[in-house]
C-alpha cells in the first residue's frame, strides 16, 4: 500500500495523543542511534514514520559514548550534526592504551565523546522536526500479516498501528519482533559481555583524575578491557568488555580488576568506591541468520555486533540507519503488494547491508582477537614505544615520535 492511500485514508494520521488504527509507511522499533537515524532518514525521503520504544527518555545504554569521524559524517548528511553539535561534545585527539607496565599514546582525531543522555533525545529532536511521530514508554510487539497484500500490525499498549515495512531496531536482547526460527543468533563461542556505567564524582590527582576533555584511556587485561572518556558534561563514562566469569564479583570489581593490571590503581579504587548504576549487554560478538523476513528488517545491534574496542559501535548504527531508513522509504512508497515484491524486499535489504558492513565488522574482530592476548599487545606497545613506525589507528595514519624525558609515546599526525 503506497503512501498516498495511507494520506486519504486518514489524513495527518496519529495526533501524538492517540495512534489507534493509523497507517504509516515505516514504523521503527527501538529509538537508540540506529532506530532514530532510520526514522530520520525515511522522513527525509517523505515516508510517514512512526517511532517507538519501551523505555523514556533520556536514558543511559551500555556504551562507550564515542562517535568516530564516520558516524558525524552520517549525521551531516542526516541534518543532524547542527543538532548535536550544539550538546558541546569534547572533540576526541588521543588515545591512551596501556596493557600491564607499558603505555603508548595514540592520535584519535576527528570524533567526539557523547553521552546517550544527550545525543538520543537530540536525534529524536531531529526526527520529530521532519514529522516522525514517536511513542515511548510501551513495548511494542510486531504482527507479520498474513498474506502479500497485508501491512504489519504493531502494537504498543493499548493502541496499534500498521505499516508496509518495520525496522526493528531493538538491540542485541530484542523480543519485539519475533524471530523467524527458534534461535535466530550464531554466536562467537566465549563472547565477552558489554558493562558501562556514568560517574559523577571522581578523584582529582595522580592515576584518579578523569580524563581530560578529548582522551580516551583504555586499559587491557587478560579477562577484557575497559575504557574510559570525559562527556560533554563533565562526568566519566567507563564502558568494558568482559570475559562473563569475571562479572561474577560484580562490573565495578571487574573494571577494577583490569586497572589494577595496568597500574592505574587509584582509578581502580575510585570505580570500586563509586556508588553508580551498572548497564550489562547480552554477549556480544553474535550475528543474526535472518536480518529480513516479511515485513521486517533488522537494523544496528539487532543484526549483531563486534567487542567494540576500536569505538565504532554508535557510527555502525548511524551508518546502518540512515541506509535501511532511505531504502526502506523507498521501497515502502512504491510498494505493489506483490509476491515478487515480497521476495525482492526480502534481498534488498541484506545485499545494502553487506555494502555498508563491508570491511568493518572483519576488522573489529581481528582487533578483538589479538586484545584477547595481552602478552602480545604488551610486546607490541614495547616495540612502539622503541620505534617511530607509523600505526593506523581509527583509519587515520599517525606518525609516532618519544616525548623527551617520558617512556610514552607521542603520536601526531604527519604534516
Amino acid at each position: 500500500m503506497c503512501a498516498s492511500k495511507h494520506s486519504a485514508r486518514h489524513g495527518n494520521g496519529w495526533s501524538g495523543e492517540s495512534m489507534a488504527d493509523a497507517e504509516f509507511d515505516i514504523a521503527v522499533v527501538g529509538a537508540g542511534p540506529a532506530g532514530s537515524t532510520s526514522a530520520i532518514a525515511a522522513a527525509r525521503q517523505g515516508a510517514r514514520v512512526v517511532l517507538l520504544d519501551q523505555a523514556t527518555f533520556p536514558r543511559h545504554k551500555a556504551c562507550g559514548c564515542c562517535l568516530g569521524p564516520k558516524g558525524l559524517a552520517a549525521l551531516e548528511r542526516i541534518g543532524a550534526m547542527a543538532r548535536v553539535e550544539a550538546l558541546g561534545a569534547p572533540r576526541l585527539s588521543r588515545i591512551e592504551l596501556a596493557c600491564g607496565n607499558r603505555r603508548s599514546v595514540f592520535a584519535l582525531p576527528g570524533g567526539v565523546s557523547l553521552s546517550r543522555e544527550a545525543l538520543d533525545p537530540a536525534l529524536h529532536d531531529v526526527a520529530r522536526s521532519l514529522g516522525v511521530e514517536t511513542r515511548f514508554g510501551e513495548r511494542a510487539r510486531v504482527s507479520q500479516p498474513q498474506g502479500a497484500d497485508a501491512l504489519a500490525v504493531v502494537e504498543a499498549g493499548d493502541e496499534q498501528v500498521t505499516a508496509a515495512l518495520v525496522l526493528a531496531a531493538d538491540g542485541l536482547a530484542g523480543v519485539s519482533t519475533g524471530k523467524p526460527s527458534a534461535d535466530d543468533w550464531a554466536r562467537r563461542p566465549g563472547g565477552r559481555v558489554g558493562v558501562s556505567a556514568v560517574l559523577d564524582g571522581y578523584g582529582q590527582a595522580g592515576d584518579a583524575a578523569p580524563p581530560l576533555p578529548g582522551v580516551v584511556r583504555m586499559g587491557v587485561a587478560r579477562h577484557g578491557y575497559v575504557g574510559r572518556s570525559t562527556l560533554e558534561d563533565g562526568r566519566v563514562v567507563a564502558a568494558a568488555a568482559v570475559d562473563p566469569a569475571a562479572l561474577r564479583q560484580g562490573p565495578a570489581e571487574a573494571c577494577a580488576d583490569i586497572l589494577d593490571f595496568t597500574g592505574a590503581k587509584l582509578e581502580a579504587e575510585a570505580l570500586r568506591s563509586s556508588d553508580v548504576r551498572w548497564c550489562v549487554t547480552p554477549r556480544l560478538t553474535r550475528r543474526r541468520r535472518t536480518v529480513a523476513h516479511g515485513r521486517v528488517w533488522h537494523v544496528g545491534d539487532a543484526v549483531g555486533y563486534v567487542e567494540p574496542f576500536t569505538g565504532e559501535g554508535m557510527t555502525w548504527a548511524l551508518e546502518q540507519g540512515e541506509a535501511a531508513g532511505a531504502l526502506a522509504a523507498r521501497v515502502a512508497m512504491a510498494e505493489d503488494v506483490s509476491i515478487e515484491h515480497t521476495q525482492l524486499r526480502e534481498r534488498l535489504w541484506p545485499q545494502e547491508l553487506r555494502r555498508v558492513r563491508r570491511g568493518r565488522s572483519w576488522r573489529c574482530a581481528a582487533v578483538a582477537r589479538v586484545l584477547r592476548r595481552p602478552g602480545l599487545l604488551h610486546a607490541w606497545l614495547g616495540v612502539c614505544n622503541a620505534s617511530g613506525a607509523v600505526r593506523r589507528v581509527s583509519g587515520r595514519v599517525v606518525q609516532g615520535r618519544p616525548v623527551e624525558g617520558s617512556r610514552v609515546q607521542a603520536w601526531n599526525q604527519p604534516s
